[in-house]
């Protein structure tokens, strides 16, 4: 499905003409055309469905709102240099970043506030990503400044390391927002490391070997959403070891899902169901339900195939569902196929000019032989006129 940024989304039934930069990414690059699917983002966690109408106008179909995240994830890096920085925000809100905050540290060497460039760059992570929610991004400060504004937000801190994990990682009854700050190419220097831990700062380990900044800072973003998922996993596990499954469609997640799915909230409704898979990792019904919500309401072909497979794994082998998941699983992973195509036009566009270019430079080199002879014929010509030219003085010479 085709995204679009909105600074406001307009009401249902609305139609309306996008800003002139999404309309040229909508309708010249994507060749969105009437009747095709669309979905609006205004970055602030709201976002709606839409349909493409004749004249490049939009007609929005149906509002959502997206709940925060309970846990936000801050990223704290020193900036490097323009290209790399343009990667690294892209993966940044990709990952899920609350906020982005540029440090300034004794060792960097990259500094600026293209503030225009950074948001537009976001803003197209957040489209091509689905990211109902556009991280804030901060002017570039000194560590001390940052440090102190995270300390009084009530940030968990840490750093990049290849120290170990610290035993004392989180809690997870916490739901506390965290942050994590990577050095410039030189890394942070003695004092800087002890100014972070004097903050509360902890290593955060990254792997064994010394990461680039862009490396680094995307990779650190995974392990603290990682480290989240297993402790809120471990606490799922605790809680519903020595019980029996019970009939997941009486169960209290999978009854609260199907109300806000019904109501709208869809969402809502994928968080209920992913606890529900969590708590009951063997249940074909908690899968199956899962997968229809991410296909139907979200259009998470990825997710809905996932929940798909592992309904077959867990469903009985004379369930009789199972025919119609399998022709759902082929359909999916063919229209997967299908838009990783559709969304390559720069490939496709790169090599209708390169085969353009080759036949114009053979066409040119055909020029120049044809050319090339005729000039030799008329060489041949004027030699042979000079020649006879010199005859012909002799003789009235004579």
């Amino acid at each position: 499905m085709h995204r679009i940024f909105c600074q406001e989304i307009p009401g249902e039934e609305t139609v309306f003409s996008p800003e002139a930069r999404e309309a040229e990414h909508l309708f010249k690059v994507f060749r969105a055309r009437p009747g095709d699917a669309v979905e609006l983002l205004d970055g602030r966690g709201n976002r709606a469905r839409g349909e493409v109408l004749p004249q490049r106008q939009i007609r929005v179909l149906q509002h959502e709102h997206v709940a925060e995240p309970v846990e936000k994830l801050h990223l704290c890096c020193a900036l490097p240099r323009r290209q790399k920085l343009d990667s690294l925000l892209k993966q940044a809100t990709e990952l899920g970043a609350w906020t982005i905050r540029p440090v300034h540290c004794e060792r960097s060497v990259a500094e600026g506030n293209p503030r225009e460039r950074w948001e537009i760059l976001l803003k197209e992570a957040c489209k091509q990503s689905g990211n109902a929610y556009l991280p804030e991004i901060h002017c570039e400060q000194k560590l001390s400044v940052v440090l102190a504004e995270l300390k009084a937000e009530g940030v968990d801190i840490f750093y990049g390391s290849v120290k170990p994990l610290p035993a004392d990682y989180g809690n997870p009854e916490k739901e506390r927002a965290k942050a994590v700050f990577i050095g410039p190419e030189g890394g942070f220097t003695d004092e800087e490391i002890a100014e972070i831990e004097a903050a509360g700062g902890k290593p955060l380990n990254l792997g064994p070997h010394i990461l680039r900044l862009e490396t680094a800072a995307v990779a650190a973003l995974a392990v603290l959403r990682f480290l989240s998922v297993l402790f809120c996993l471990g606490v799922m596990m605790l809680t519903a070891a020595g019980c029996e499954q019970k009939d997941m469609k009486k169960n209290p997640l999978f009854l609260k899902a199907e109300k806000l799915r019904n109501d709208g909230s869809f969402e809502d409704a994928r968080r209920f169901l992913r606890q529900a898979v969590a708590r009951y990792p063997e249940s074909a019904e908690a899968y199956l339900a899962l997968g229809k919500l991410c296909e139907e309401e979200l259009n998470d072909k990825l997710e809905a195939v996932y929940c798909y497979r592992n309904f077959l794994q867990f469903a009985p082998a004379d369930d009789y569902r199972r025919a119609g998941v399998e022709k759902f699983i082929a359909n999916l992973e063919n229209d997967l196929a299908k838009e990783f195509v559709a969304k390559s036009p720069e490939v496709a566009q790169l090599k209708k000019d390169n085969h353009n270019l080759l036949t114009e430079l053979n066409l040119a080199k055909r020029l120049i032989m044809s050319n090339q002879k005729k000039i030799k014929a008329l060489n041949s010509q004027l030699k042979a006129a000079q020649a006879q030219q010199r005859r012909g003085g002799k003789r009235r010479s004579r």
